[in-house]
């Protein structure tokens, strides 16, 4: 690969080290107690470069949610369309939404304040019934 098809790869590699990062910096410490210096660190990318893809944690946090949300679309989409009753639509739309996205879930509760865990699957309570899962 060389040329511009290197270029575009190198930057959306670059952009998804943010991401990743990210993700894991606001599950672990906390959107409020985070900085754009720990998120960098996380990403493994040179400091600069977070400034070529994003202003700020806030839009980064903006793009993760996006992402999630175009996520949790599909996968809604898809258990309407394979679910054989109402109930396997919801319970599948359901666990299909934390299965694709509990670690943004511990975000969303850690930027409020509420700590981490390390089992996120205890923040969902109705997960650990029998059968549900």
């Amino acid at each position: 690969m060389s040329g511009p098809g290197l270029r575009e790869h190198r930057k959306a590699a670059n952009r998804a080290a943010i991401v990743k990062g990210a993700t894991r910096v606001f599950s672990e410490m906390g959107f409020e107690s985070c900085t754009v210096r720990d998120i960098v660190r996380a990403s493994g990318l040179a400091a600069g470069t977070f400034y070529n893809y994003f202003q700020s944690k806030e839009e980064v946090l903006e793009s993760i949610i996006q992402e999630v949300s175009s996520e949790v679309r599909a996968v809604v989409r898809r258990a309407r369309r394979d679910a054989a009753s109402g109930k396997a639509f919801v319970e599948e739309g359901y666990l299909g939404f934390f299965r694709s996205s509990v670690p943004i879930q511990v975000c969303f509760l850690c930027w409020h304040g509420i700590k981490a865990y390390s089992d996120p699957w205890s923040l969902v309570p109705a997960a650990k019934c029998p059968g549900f899962r």
